[in-house]
């Protein structure tokens, strides 16, 4: 009875081992021959999207599903960037001085500056 046992543990365990094996070689001769059938389907395909272009192409003459546009290339070249803005503006001043003369009001002789120019420190504007 003992060596049965032995004799059917060993057949259980080898017929586990072996059906596993082909269950694996089964599954990828089917994902092969789904995959060779999924090619020759898109190999249809293309043929059939080539002809209906090709079909397209000679009944609508405005259709320019094939045509490349047109490129035109620079040589790069070394030049100078200049670029200038011009810009226009209204400028106030924060604080505003008032200068007159000490004591009485004074009489203005030459005025050195005109509306818009550029003043420094120390430069004198009115005589």
């Amino acid at each position: 009875m003992k060596n049965v046992l032995i004799v059917f543990t060993a057949t259980l365990v080898l017929y586990a081992c072996g059906n596993g094996a082909k269950d694996e070689k089964g599954t990828l001769t089917d994902k092969k021959t789904k995959l060779e059938k999924l090619r020759s389907d898109r190999d249809k395909l293309d043929a059939q999207i080539k002809s209906l272009q090709e079909e397209i192409a000679k009944v609508d003459t405005s259709a320019s599903m094939n045509e490349g546009k047109l490129v035109a290339a620079t040589p790069i070249v070394e030049q100078p960037f200049e670029h200038f803005i011009d810009l226009q503006g209204h400028v106030d001043a924060d604080n505003i001085s008032y200068v007159t003369p000490r004591g009485t009001p004074g009489q203005v002789k030459a005025l050195y500056i005109k509306n818009g120019d550029i003043v420094k420190k120390g430069q004198l504007l009115a005589k």
